[in-house]
């Protein structure tokens, strides 16, 4: 059986003028990057302020896919995407935690 799988990225940044940096790009870019990736099979991309940590500065990526191979093709494409705006990311000092897994369950409406 096929099923989806599930990437988080909780990025963890300096302070607000950097996380403002960075939405400022995806909000420029945001588009053609997930166009990209919707090529290959991505489902959805989320990108979420958190705020239940008091004083930290982070964000929340959550990119479902509709299979694995999606997946691994998402990663090549990702990897051109930085490559190409490598200028930009080397302004960001960021700390970035992944996860990854499949979809056992979903409730939708």
């Amino acid at each position: 059986k096929e099923v989806q799988v599930v990437s988080s990225l909780v990025s963890s940044f300096k302070n607000e003028v950097e996380l403002e940096y960075y939405l400022n790009f995806l909000d420029k870019n945001g588009r053609d990057f997930f166009d990209g990736l919707k090529d290959i099979g991505l489902v959805s991309w989320r990108v979420s302020r958190v705020f239940n940590k008091v004083g930290s500065v982070k964000t929340n990526e959550v990119y479902v896919y509709k299979n694995q191979q999606a997946y691994l093709k998402g990663q090549k494409v990702i990897e051109k995407w930085f490559n190409k705006h490598e200028s930009f990311y080397k302004n960001i000092t960021a700390k970035i935690e992944a996860t990854r897994g499949i979809v056992l369950f979903e409730f939708k409406w």
